[in-house]
């Protein structure tokens, strides 16, 4: 696995983590969330568990339904 890979799994994930608790904390079902976003819950389940990358829309819309604050900079992104 080259470098830059295991930066945007570990991203993936963590991100996910990061939507999974915000969407438990406003107490939403997937379900709910899915269909605010317009996509499918499985493709949800698929982002929070960092199995998914999300196109930047899909993101924007999910913090703004979530009222999520998300520092990139937490991320390390420099190293890739």
């Amino acid at each position: 696995m080259k470098l830059v890979d295991s930066y945007e799994e570990m991203f993936r994930k963590s991100l996910g983590k990061k939507i999974r608790r915000a969407r438990r904390e406003k107490e939403m079902t997937q379900e709910a969330l899915a269909e605010l976003c317009n996509i499918t819950a499985r493709t949800l389940s698929f982002y929070e568990n960092g199995k998914q990358t999300l196109s930047a829309w899909k993101l924007c819309k999910i913090i703004c339904y979530l009222d999520l604050k998300i520092d990139f900079s937490e991320f390390n992104l420099s190293k890739t």
